[in-house]
């Protein structure tokens, strides 16, 4: 077989090279993407065999063709690793990841990602979701004490006011049983609530 051999598919053309006295190895050659890429085979079958497929992927535009052997092995792995890796279920695309690393990348100057998110769960602060009625009890228990005279001195608050405070708050949240505290929004406002919520003093609706 004479050498160099042109394999052509349509308009697509890939070279194979045969050995050299100073290089044991056959070669195959063509441009993807502007770059002219190449590989090397012990075995002429194998060559030719790369060949034809190269040559068929140059002439569907394939754009795996544009990569060398190192960056389609790391394309490869990553695939594998993304694919392993899905969060509630949820499959992340390689350009997803890519993105998402770059901007965080950007944002975090010199500092690496890893070392960013390893900061930010130590720093973190745990919330713990609570019932409007748990809201109301742990705020009563704690101004509990106000409301006590304690070694003959006056109380901080009167007992007849913390009373009522504590009856309009019980009613309160009476109104939204079973609603989260984090829940409650500025709409709350419209919805029908008992009467006596509406009691509340101006600085507690």
């Amino acid at each position: 077989m004479r050498f160099p051999r042109i394999i052509r598919h349509r308009k697509a053309e890939v070279t194979v090279y045969g050995k050299k006295k100073n290089y044991p190895f056959y070669r195959i050659a063509y441009r993807a993407d502007g770059k002219r890429q190449m590989k090397n085979f012990a075995k002429l079958s194998e060559a030719l065999a790369e060949a034809k497929e190269k040559a068929k992927k140059l002439a569907e535009a394939h754009p795996i063709v544009a990569l060398s052997a190192a960056q389609a092995r790391d394309a490869i792995t990553a695939l594998q690793m993304l694919d392993a890796f899905r969060p509630e279920g949820h499959r992340i695309t390689l350009s997803t990841a890519v993105l998402e690393f770059i901007e965080a990348s950007k944002k975090l100057g010199s500092r690496n990602l890893r070392e960013a998110v390893e900061k930010f769960m130590q720093t973190e602060a745990v919330v713990k979701q609570i019932s409007v009625s748990k809201a109301v009890e742990d705020f009563i228990e704690v101004r509990k004490h106000l409301s006590e005279a304690k070694d003959g001195k006056r109380a901080q608050l009167s007992p007849t006011y913390a009373s009522n405070i504590k009856t309009w708050l019980k009613d309160f949240a009476a109104t939204f049983v079973g609603t989260l505290l984090c829940e409650l929004t500025k709409d709350h406002r419209h919805r029908p609530a008992h009467a006596a919520a509406c009691r509340l003093p101006r600085w507690k609706r």
